[in-house]
Order: C-alpha cells, then structure tokens, then sequence
C-alpha cells in the first residue's frame, strides 16, 4: 500500500478509476412493455417512488432512455415529435436523452 499512496509506484493496477454499466440498480428500470406513452410515464413514476430499506425516497430523476436498435424509430418518435399521433402535445420531447445500444437485440 505504501507503493501506491506515498511513492506513486504501482506494483499492479491502474492510476485512474473507470466505470462501464450502471453503479446502482436503482438507476436503471428493464421494461419488457411495449414502448408507449402511457408505459413510459408508469416507468418514470416507479423510478420517482423508488425507497431504500428505510423507506426513504431515493429522489430518482430519470434523464435517459436506453433502447435496442428495433426501438430506435419509436423512441424518437416519442421523444422528439412536437405533436403526438392523438394531436395532443408531447410532453416527452427535450424531456430524456436517447441511447441506442446493439447489445439490447
């Protein structure tokens, strides 16, 4: 331990932290629903209520939405259309960033 905190001598390992995936469980949501309006707002409001063991809020706020490639055009119709398909307004648009991962097919 005194190779790497007094002398900078790295025996083995890197100098540097990094990350792949997600830290927490409770930041993401896995949703085999179809992707909708409706089943997106119920996947924002289920992360939103998300508790610890102490029944605490873990004041989640969803910002990105992570689909496979066959989602692709679907996502950005919802996130991105001004009006959606009903004339209503979207309240979706600007609202999540869009991931597209091939590894979800």
């Amino acid at each position: 331990a005194a190779n790497v905190f007094w002398q900078k001598k790295f025996v083995w390992g890197v100098d540097g932290r990094y990350a792949g995936g997600y830290g927490f469980w409770q930041t993401a949501l896995k949703s085999k629903a179809a992707l909708t309006e409706d089943n997106l707002a119920a996947a924002r409001k289920s992360m939103r209520l998300l508790k610890n063991a102490k029944s605490q809020l873990l004041a989640m706020n969803p910002t990105t939405l992570v689909v496979g490639p066959s989602l692709e055009t679907t996502a950005e119709k919802l996130l991105n259309s001004l009006v959606l398909g009903n004339g209503e307004s979207n309240i979706n648009k600007g609202r999540y960033k869009l991931i597209v991962s091939p590894y979800l097919e």
